[in-house]
Protein backbone atom coordinates (compact mmCIF):
# COMPACT_ATOMS: atom_id res chain seq x y z
CA UNK A 1 0.00 0.00 0.00
CA UNK A 2 1.21 3.50 -0.80
CA UNK A 3 -0.17 6.59 0.91
CA UNK A 4 0.57 10.29 0.83
CA UNK A 5 0.48 12.22 4.09
CA UNK A 6 1.14 15.75 5.24
CA UNK A 7 2.29 16.99 8.62
CA UNK A 8 3.56 14.55 11.22
CA UNK A 9 3.57 10.92 10.18
CA UNK A 10 5.50 7.86 11.32
CA UNK A 11 6.33 5.18 8.78
CA UNK A 12 6.85 2.33 11.24
CA UNK A 13 5.97 -0.54 8.92
CA UNK A 14 7.37 0.71 5.65
CA UNK A 15 9.66 3.12 3.89
CA UNK A 16 9.09 6.70 2.84
CA UNK A 17 10.19 9.61 0.69
CA UNK A 18 9.52 13.33 1.02
CA UNK A 19 8.18 15.28 -1.98
CA UNK A 20 9.28 18.77 -3.01
CA UNK A 21 5.97 20.23 -1.79
CA UNK A 22 6.37 18.72 1.70
CA UNK A 23 4.11 15.70 1.32
CA UNK A 24 5.41 12.40 2.63
CA UNK A 25 4.83 9.27 0.55
CA UNK A 26 4.89 6.00 2.50
CA UNK A 27 5.12 2.50 1.10
CA UNK A 28 4.11 -0.37 3.32
CA UNK A 29 4.52 -3.35 0.97
CA UNK A 30 2.40 -5.68 3.09
CA UNK A 31 3.93 -8.78 4.61
CA UNK A 32 7.66 -8.11 4.34
CA UNK A 33 9.84 -10.82 2.95
CA UNK A 34 12.70 -11.66 5.28
CA UNK A 35 16.10 -10.98 3.79
CA UNK A 36 14.95 -8.05 1.62
CA UNK A 37 15.38 -4.30 1.77
CA UNK A 38 12.74 -1.95 0.34
CA UNK A 39 12.85 1.63 -0.93
CA UNK A 40 10.49 4.11 -2.53
CA UNK A 41 11.16 7.38 -4.31
CA UNK A 42 8.67 9.79 -5.84
CA UNK A 43 8.65 13.14 -7.57
CA UNK A 44 5.94 15.49 -8.76
CA UNK A 45 5.67 14.65 -12.46
CA UNK A 46 5.18 18.22 -13.70
CA UNK A 47 7.76 19.95 -11.50
CA UNK A 48 10.65 21.57 -13.33
CA UNK A 49 13.80 19.51 -13.79
CA UNK A 50 16.76 21.18 -12.04
CA UNK A 51 18.75 22.97 -14.78
CA UNK A 52 22.08 21.35 -14.00
CA UNK A 53 20.59 17.85 -13.99
CA UNK A 54 18.63 18.57 -17.16
CA UNK A 55 21.77 19.73 -18.95
CA UNK A 56 23.80 16.80 -17.65
CA UNK A 57 21.20 14.15 -18.49
CA UNK A 58 19.66 15.62 -21.64
CA UNK A 59 16.24 14.62 -20.26
CA UNK A 60 13.16 16.69 -19.50
CA UNK A 61 9.79 16.31 -17.82
CA UNK A 62 8.22 12.98 -16.97
CA UNK A 63 10.98 10.93 -18.65
CA UNK A 64 13.57 12.61 -16.42
CA UNK A 65 11.50 12.00 -13.29
CA UNK A 66 10.79 8.35 -14.24
CA UNK A 67 14.51 7.60 -14.61
CA UNK A 68 15.48 9.77 -11.62
CA UNK A 69 13.08 7.99 -9.23
CA UNK A 70 14.29 4.60 -10.51
CA UNK A 71 17.91 5.67 -9.87
CA UNK A 72 17.03 7.00 -6.41
CA UNK A 73 15.20 3.81 -5.44
CA UNK A 74 18.10 1.62 -6.63
CA UNK A 75 20.63 3.80 -4.81
CA UNK A 76 18.56 3.65 -1.61
CA UNK A 77 18.33 -0.16 -1.49
CA UNK A 78 22.08 -0.39 -2.17
CA UNK A 79 22.81 2.32 0.44
CA UNK A 80 24.69 4.50 -2.07
CA UNK A 81 24.29 8.30 -1.97
CA UNK A 82 22.51 9.52 -5.12
CA UNK A 83 25.37 11.91 -5.98
CA UNK A 84 27.73 8.89 -6.07
CA UNK A 85 25.16 6.81 -7.98
CA UNK A 86 24.74 9.31 -10.84
CA UNK A 87 28.53 9.54 -11.21
CA UNK A 88 28.95 5.74 -11.16
CA UNK A 89 25.97 4.30 -13.04
CA UNK A 90 24.47 5.11 -16.45
CA UNK A 91 21.20 6.03 -14.74
CA UNK A 92 19.81 7.80 -17.81
CA UNK A 93 19.91 4.39 -19.54
CA UNK A 94 18.04 2.87 -16.55
CA UNK A 95 21.20 0.96 -15.57
CA UNK A 96 22.14 -0.74 -12.33
CA UNK A 97 25.46 -1.79 -10.82
CA UNK A 98 26.91 -4.81 -12.64
CA UNK A 99 27.77 -6.62 -9.39
CA UNK A 100 25.70 -7.46 -6.35
CA UNK A 101 22.12 -8.56 -5.96
CA UNK A 102 19.47 -8.08 -8.56
CA UNK A 103 17.31 -5.13 -7.70
CA UNK A 104 13.71 -5.19 -8.87
CA UNK A 105 12.26 -1.75 -9.65
CA UNK A 106 8.66 -0.97 -10.54
CA UNK A 107 7.54 2.52 -11.60
CA UNK A 108 4.03 3.94 -11.82
CA UNK A 109 2.34 7.29 -12.33
CA UNK A 110 -0.15 7.91 -9.55
CA UNK A 111 -2.08 11.16 -9.64
CA UNK A 112 0.47 13.95 -9.98
CA UNK A 113 3.39 11.70 -9.00
CA UNK A 114 5.97 9.42 -10.59
CA UNK A 115 6.70 6.69 -8.04
CA UNK A 116 9.41 4.00 -8.14
CA UNK A 117 9.57 1.04 -5.77
CA UNK A 118 12.70 -1.11 -5.33
CA UNK A 119 13.42 -4.42 -3.59
CA UNK A 120 16.83 -6.07 -3.07
CA UNK A 121 18.11 -9.02 -1.07
CA UNK A 122 20.06 -8.50 2.14
CA UNK A 123 23.25 -10.19 3.23
CA UNK A 124 23.39 -11.99 6.54
CA UNK A 125 25.07 -8.85 7.90
CA UNK A 126 21.98 -6.72 7.21
CA UNK A 127 23.18 -4.72 4.20
CA UNK A 128 22.47 -5.27 0.51
CA UNK A 129 24.32 -8.29 -0.84
CA UNK A 130 27.52 -7.81 -2.80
Amino acid sequence: MTSVAGGLHACRDGTHTRLADGRLLCWAPGPLLGGCVYAVDAEIAEQPVPRALGRRSGLLGREFWRLWTRAEARAKVRDVPIIVWIDTVAWTADADLPDGPRVEVFTVEAGDLVVSYAVAELTSGGGPTD
